[in-house]
């Protein structure tokens, strides 16, 4: 939904730590890095059983028929959701993207920020950083760390699947900027 601009309460993940760091390294950067870029790494299992743990603490990402979800799920604005901590859900095969990007889901529930929100759930969870933790990579590394990915076929039209990936990763071989 956040590719099409609708504001959504889920939070992009992927099972893969190499299109995690495509992204933390072209995401929020051009081709300058002014900051260091981070990649978070979550145990999805652990999360949902700390997280759940008053409904039984389900130790697994959850699936759209799961009913913990009920207190999560509502796409009007003027809902109220009453899931207190944010959940993790499988995503869906069905789009091509979420396929090549091993896609994952944050659900957060009644909070509408981001990380901040995990990173203040994770202490009222008492998670450890094998649960959720942030690895900075360097500024200085970034694009040495980025031209190593895109070595590696870690590019655009691998990640995108589509014509917009193609352009994107045609447009950052021949030096233009995204």
């Amino acid at each position: 939904l956040q590719h099409y601009r609708v504001p959504t309460s889920l939070l992009d993940w992927t099972r893969n730590p190499l299109i995690g760091l495509f992204f933390a390294l072209t995401e929020s950067q051009a081709v300058e890095y002014s900051e260091d870029a981070a990649v978070w790494l979550l145990d999805p299992d652990t999360w949902n059983k700390k997280a759940l743990s008053r409904v039984g603490g389900k130790a697994h990402p959850l699936g759209i028929n799961d009913p913990e979800l009920n207190a999560y799920v509502g796409l009007d604005r003027s809902m109220v959701l009453s899931g207190e901590n944010p959940i993790t859900i499988r995503g869906h095969t069905n789009s091509s993207r979420i396929a090549a990007q091993q896609g994952a889901f944050v659900l957060l529930g009644n909070s509408s920020r981001t990380l901040e929100t995990m990173n203040e759930a994770a202490v009222r969870l008492k998670a450890t950083k094998d649960t959720l933790d942030k690895i900075i990579i360097p500024k200085e590394e970034a694009s040495t760390m980025l031209k190593h990915l895109l070595s590696m076929g870690i590019t655009d039209d691998f990640v995108y699947p589509d014509l917009e990936g193609v352009v994107s990763h045609i447009r950052r071989k021949a030096g233009y900027s995204r």
